[in-house]
């Protein structure tokens, strides 16, 4: 549905989600960057940034979790 409604409500979502990204850790941003956007596996993402798998799930892991409290405490500001 692209109503003007909806629109507006993707848009702000998608400003939302680009200053909770901004509060990230640069390391956990750009984790979650290279496993979203550039659809990068756990394991290419530790070669291509150096560091070792399990400390690249844990970035993921925080970011996924912080952004999930930020997203759904800016949501319910909102409603």
């Amino acid at each position: 549905d692209d109503a003007p409604d909806h629109l507006t409500e993707k848009h702000l979502f998608r400003e939302r989600l680009n200053r909770s990204l901004a509060d990230l850790p640069e390391e956990q941003r750009d984790v979650f960057l290279l496993h979203e956007e550039a659809g990068l596996s756990i394991d290419d993402i530790a070669k291509v940034t150096g560091v070792n798998r399990e400390t690249t799930k844990s970035r993921l892991r925080y970011a996924m979790k912080k952004l999930k409290t930020t997203l759904t405490e800016s949501n319910e500001g909102m409603a």
